[in-house]
């Protein structure tokens, strides 16, 4: 019933497996991440799960275009449950009060959509950080190593 996507294009030299442990790590706060072979996982269970609200979240992690550059797709839908619709059907007899519960799947879609925006810029944020990290730990270059030369320092046999 209320469904959104995001979409987030990034670079980085981590290994599929490394940005899937951030990406598991992220959004761990929504649900239990499940990752499945084909770059996909999905996020079950957790915090947005109601007794009137049905929740699905999915994404996929795929190689962008260029070397280096991935794109992460969240989509997540918001439907009320069998429990809302009966709901429904039984305040629509009295009244059409049971239509105000389909309020209930509406305001858990802007949660859903809030909780996904957040992991998304969390894990985006991780992957900077192990990117910034790994380009600190980079052995010197060659070019910069200078002979040594022991008559130019004092001490040297002369």
């Amino acid at each position: 019933m209320f469904q959104g996507e995001e979409l987030v294009r990034f670079r980085s030299d981590l290994s599929r497996e490394k940005l899937f442990e951030v990406i598991e790590d992220s959004f761990r706060r929504l649900g239990s991440v499940s990752i499945f072979e084909r770059g996909e996982f999905e996020i079950s269970g957790g915090k947005f799960k109601s007794f009137a609200t049905d929740v699905k979240i999915e994404g996929r992690l795929s190689k962008g275009r260029t070397k280096g550059e991935w794109d992460l797709t969240i989509n997540y839908k918001v439907a009320p449950s069998p429990a809302c619709w009966a709901i429904v059907a039984v305040g629509f007899l009295f009244l059409f009060l049971g239509m105000l519960i389909l309020i209930i799947p509406y305001q858990a879609k802007s949660e859903v959509q809030r909780g996904v925006e957040s992991a998304v810029r969390d894990a985006q944020y991780e992957i900077k950080k192990l990117k910034a990290r790994a380009a600190k730990m980079k052995p010197p270059s060659l070019a910069k190593v200078v002979e040594y030369k022991p008559e130019e320092h004092d001490g040297g046999v002369g």
